[in-house]
């Protein structure tokens, strides 16, 4: 008998099986810098998947993210940035939470 799934558990299905078939995933990533005036969102909900043998080239204008992107996933933002939300996992491990990383972490 064939099991009968909502579209809910198809996505969540899929986004489970993505992450433990990738090396590198990341979830609704966003990256702000906080002024006296205001925050500044860097980086607001990417999401990307790396699999084994894959290489993923990041393409954009000055200033669009790139930078900041790489620093946020392996745990370089300097204050005042900070990662303020989504998550990253290396091989099925949640890195962007991990003691010593700051202020990082999701809300």
């Amino acid at each position: 008998m064939r099991s009968i799934q909502n579209s809910d558990e198809k996505r969540r299905n899929f986004r489970t099986n993505r992450m433990t078939e990738s090396v590198l995933s990341v979830r609704n990533l966003r990256v702000e810098f906080v002024t006296r005036r205001s925050r500044l969102r860097a980086i607001d909900g990417i999401s990307f998947d790396i699999a084994q043998g894959e290489v993923l080239g990041v393409v954009g204008e000055s200033g669009a993210g790139k930078s900041v992107t790489g620093l946020a996933i392996i745990g370089l933002i300097d204050p005042p940035g900070r990662i303020a939300g989504g998550e990253i996992y290396l091989s099925g491990t949640r890195i962007d939470n991990l003691a010593g990383s700051g202020e990082s972490g999701s809300e």
